[in-house]
């Protein structure tokens, strides 16, 4: 297996934003690499936010599809540009975020192939979780998204990068510290025109956000 810098697609700029629907041309920026190979974990589901006993919420909302549509197009900031440089530990990429100041963000997670054609066949192979605190968000919160980056292949260079993304809107953060994961899983075999991943093959990516006012 390739080392953690290979093949996914770094956090850099917002290039375009539509001025519709997100359409398959769209540019979004994304942050994560690759770790070594993990199990999932079992997580709970989490729709709307969660509550202490007392009836406090206790994380951000997660927005619709629709809702997370409407914030990209709107140029709410992405979650990993807000994070400092990411950390590699234990074979998952961490993000740390002091103090989160916006209350409306997009949270991303993608990959990139070789070309549009191995990416319609491979896509679907890659289950992603997301979870905060470990309880799941559906994956019907997502929108999804297509994109063209060039990205640095070791031992290539530059190369034309075919990805796609999902993306949710989390808002209306509580005063607390958060843990949000994804883990997204090879349910198959897969190439991305690149390199060839196992079946069970992970990739995780963590952020640690505090909000303290």
């Amino acid at each position: 297996m390739q080392n953690l810098n290979n093949y996914r697609c770094r956090i850099v700029l917002l290039l375009v934003f539509l001025l519709s629907a997100c359409s398959p041309s769209a540019q979004i920026p994304i942050a994560s690499n690759l770790p070594t190979p993990i199990l999932f974990p079992t997580v709970t589901s989490l729709v709307n936010g969660s509550t202490s006993t007392e009836g406090v919420r206790t994380t951000p909302k997660i927005g619709s599809i629709s809702e997370a549509q409407d914030a990209y197009l709107n140029r709410k900031p992405w979650l990993s540009d807000i994070a400092a440089k990411a950390t590699e530990t234990d074979g998952s990429v961490s993000y740390k975020i002091g103090n989160l100041t916006e209350d409306t963000v997009l949270w991303p997670v993608g990959f990139c192939f070789k070309s549009s054609s191995i990416l319609e066949e491979n896509w679907p192979k890659l289950k992603p979780v997301f979870s905060i605190g470990g309880r799941e968000i559906p994956l019907d919160k997502f929108q999804t998204i297509d994109a063209h980056h060039d990205i640095d292949i070791p031992g290539v260079g530059k190369q034309p990068g075919f990805c796609r993304y999902y993306f949710a809107v989390l808002y209306d953060w509580p005063i607390g510290n958060f843990t949000l994961n994804v883990i997204t899983k090879a349910t198959q075999d897969f190439d991305n025109g690149w390199s060839t991943y196992h079946s069970g093959t992970s990739w995780i990516d963590n952020y640690y956000v505090n909000v303290n006012n």
